[in-house]
């Protein structure tokens, strides 16, 4: 049983590496899942029976599941476990992809976040700035129980509820490398893991991939554990990707940047840490950096 599993990288199979977390363990999932919509090894779906049957075990009652998914992945996903979930999120991208198929479908610009929850989870809505505004004459109804019913003039501070549509550039729109050809962006990851959590809170994100959804945690003072499979290597033609180096680089670039601000996130530990960290200057192009669009999943790099 790993105890000490916070901060962590683990390399392995999520299904042979979760039931060693102890249960009850993490206040979110937080997972962008191989769709399997195409026939790269990397892209090949997690048994999702089975994968159920482990985050409910590691998760907390009224931790959130959040997964994102696309296409037909969506239904699957959602009909995986009707009884847990709750809604979706519409991620709206930047950049529309799809456009190997452009003369016969639309583009697509958007992605799904499925929420399945047991209980009703953490949710800090992320108010947006708006002008404020008034709303009217109304009933004072805190007043009113008390014998008080002349009307009052109610007027909004400016801030704004959150919609079920959000809207974040894509991860080559962001600062640094973009090494995955699904790699979501950190601010992605940020947003949601601001609303379903709270500082300290753990999130578990099984197929972490290049490290987004982990460097988001560690950017918001949420600990992490993350698993990783790495194990097709030979992805992407002209050169190996070792997703546990780049998200180790990833995480101590992050890390030295809180570390200058005053705060500290701790080490972050586990299978596959490079020897020497890449310095933050260090800004070599990665593998995809000068590649204006790739076709993966049918469709141009997201």
């Amino acid at each position: 049983m790993l105890d000490d599993f916070e901060n962590r990288l683990i390399e392995g199979d999520c299904l042979d590496v979760l039931p060693e977390l102890p249960t009850d363990s993490v206040d979110m999932v937080l997972c962008d899942l191989p769709y399997g919509t195409t026939r790269n090894g990397w892209d090949s779906l997690i048994p999702l029976g089975g994968l159920w049957t482990e985050y409910l075990r590691v998760a907390k009652e009224r931790a959130a599941i959040v997964l994102t998914a696309q296409g037909l992945f969506t239904a699957r996903l959602i009909m995986s476990r009707p009884e847990h979930f709750k809604y979706k999120i519409v991620w709206e991208k930047s950049k529309a992809t799809n456009f190997l198929n452009a003369k016969r479908q639309p583009l697509r610009k958007h992605e799904d976040i499925c929420v399945f929850y047991q209980k009703a989870p953490t949710y800090n809505p992320q108010m947006s700035e708006g002008d404020a505004y008034d709303k009217g004459v109304r009933k004072d109804q805190l007043t009113g129980s008390y014998g008080d019913f002349d009307p009052a003039h109610v007027k909004s501070e400016g801030g704004r509820y959150p919609t079920d549509i959000v809207y974040f550039k894509t991860a080559e729109s962001e600062p640094g490398e973009v090494w995955h050809p699904t790699q979501k962006p950190v601010a992605l990851g940020r947003y949601l893991v601001r609303t379903f959590t709270n500082p300290g809170d753990v999130v578990l994100d099984n197929a972490f991939g290049s490290g987004s959804f982990l460097v988001a945690a560690l950017m918001e003072g949420r600990p992490f554990v993350g698993i990783e499979k790495n194990d097709d290597l030979e992805r992407f033609k002209s050169e190996d990707l070792d997703c546990l180096d780049v998200a180790h680089r990833r995480l101590d670039r992050a890390r030295r940047r809180l570390v200058r601000s005053g705060e500290d996130p701790g080490e972050v530990r586990g299978d596959g840490a490079p020897e020497e960290a890449t310095p933050e200057e260090d800004r070599t192009p990665s593998l995809f950096q000068d590649m204006q669009v790739r076709e993966v999943r049918g469709e141009a790099w997201s």
